[in-house]
């Protein structure tokens, strides 16, 4: 029964799937935004022509690599190239639905414990749709192909095939340096959970000075053990250092609006994210924050002041406005910014409190199945991964909250078929206002298209 649900899950993605890419590839048949790099790049690849390199791809070569391992033997078999750019999109939608069947597998393994198998498949079939990377599934861009690679490496970490997915989080690499903070994450969690188990067998409820001591004691008692998986990972961080040195940097490519920042309100605009994104979820969830309420009203009155305090510092002193955020209007970014975060100087500090609200609710919904440690290890990489990135973008959200969404425990199947509701009108709305809402920038003839 599972694997049929399973199978008519994915058949109705690779449909919905297909017919959205047809139709993009009927209305912008020509390589549009970023994909005026990628796609002739990955041709280049596609003609063995590999000391050819853009330089305005700030990215590893990976999605030109698959793209060279796939497409290139089907031009071979056919006597045709078929490095165009209607099949290199094509590419996304695979990798899509192969997302799927990882997303399940995620969450079969994380909440092992809920057994209905509806419940599982319209979950991953959710997190499919989740519209800034669903969006990109018909587009050739390097956001699916990343978010597949770091979430397969994850799962196979999970299975304790600690090589896999080391080779997993590598590939990631190529598709988005960043990754290297979710593939420490990876490893991390790893070592955390082995040293849990050993936790676990405590029955009382040690303090958090405690279970430090503990989990520390532990670790160096059983270090032999942990680096008998835990190598591959090591590994993994030392040829990327190397490639730090080697590549004086992290970016390739023009380096010129990819400096790093300490854009502190970065992790704020992503807690409001989620929160929107996952609504119905919060909104089936009210008896839990009720309850965590009533039950810890001083540590969360606590939490929130000192979240309001450190966040009306981090507006005050931090907020950034990339050049590239105003400079570009077909990012729904442009816009926001523009009417929200321009339209008046104060409105970053009376948004804070909203911030402190969603941040406060994110830790509840994780607490109810997650550690404090593990708590502790996401929100670093979250923080590693955001606050660097001086530019409000949504695609550095995707890897972060998805990686929240399948550690939240599913909510009922009424709160799930909402969120595809949701999930589905945007997508909907979204897609049509790109392909039927073209629009010409001044002094241009070339059609413009609105996009995440």
């Amino acid at each position: 029964m599972a694997a049929i649900m399973l199978l008519l899950g994915v058949s109705i993605l690779a449909l919905l799937n297909s017919i959205i890419l047809y139709y993009i590839n009927e209305t912008v048949p020509s390589p549009y935004m970023d994909e005026i790099f990628h796609v002739p790049q990955a041709q280049q690849y596609c003609r063995n022509n590999f000391s050819h390199w853009d330089p305005m791809i700030t990215t590893p070569p990976g999605l030109y690599l698959i793209s060279l391992l796939t497409i290139k033997p089907l031009s071979s078999l056919f006597a045709k190239d078929l490095c165009i750019t209607s099949l290199l999109r094509a590419q996304n939608v695979l990798f899509s639905l192969i997302s799927f069947i990882v997303f399940h597998s995620l969450l079969s393994s994380i909440h092992s414990q809920l057994k209905p198998t509806l419940l599982m498949v319209m979950s991953s079939l959710t997190l499919s749709l989740f519209p800034p990377l669903f969006f990109f599934n018909f587009l050739y861009y390097t956001d699916v192909g990343s978010t597949l690679f770091v979430l397969f490496g994850y799962l196979m970490s999970r299975q304790h095939r600690h090589l896999l997915a080391s080779i997993s989080l590598g590939v990631s690499l190529l598709f988005r340096q960043t990754n290297i903070v979710w593939a420490a994450f990876v490893g991390g969690a790893s070592i955390l959970r082995h040293l849990e188990l050993e936790l676990s067998r405590n029955k009382k409820l040690p303090s958090l000075f405690y279970q430090f001591i503990t989990l520390l004691k532990t670790l160096l008692f059983q270090l032999p053990a942990v680096l008998s998986w835990v190598w591959s990972y090591v590994l993994l961080g030392i040829g990327f250092m190397i490639f730090i040195i080697i590549n004086n940097g992290v970016v390739l490519g023009d380096r010129s609006h990819h400096i790093v920042s300490t854009h502190v309100p970065q992790v704020m605009y992503f807690s409001c994210f989620v929160c929107f994104f996952s609504f119905w979820n919060i909104l089936f969830r009210w008896k839990l924050f009720l309850k965590s309420f009533f039950n810890h009203f001083f540590r969360y009155l606590f939490l929130y002041v000192l979240l309001t305090a450190i966040g009306l510092m981090a507006a005050h002193y931090y907020t950034y406005e990339h050049p590239y955020l105003l400079a570009d209007n077909r990012h729904y970014t442009f816009y926001i910014w523009k009417n929200i975060y321009r339209r008046d100087e104060e409105i970053k500090y009376f948004l804070t409190p909203m911030y402190s609200v969603c941040m406060i609710i994110i830790m509840t919904l994780l607490r109810e199945q997650q550690s404090f440690w593990w708590m502790l290890l996401y929100s670093g990489v979250c923080i590693v991964t955001l606050v660097p990135q001086s530019l409000f973008e949504f695609r550095y959200f995707i890897i972060p909250y998805l990686m929240f969404k399948v550690h939240v425990r599913p909510s009922s199947l009424a709160a799930i078929l909402l969120e595809v509701c949701l999930y589905g009108a945007i997508n909907t709305l979204t897609l049509l206002i790109f392909i039927n809402k073209p629009f010409q920038w001044e002094g241009s003839s070339q059609l413009q298209r609105f996009m995440w």
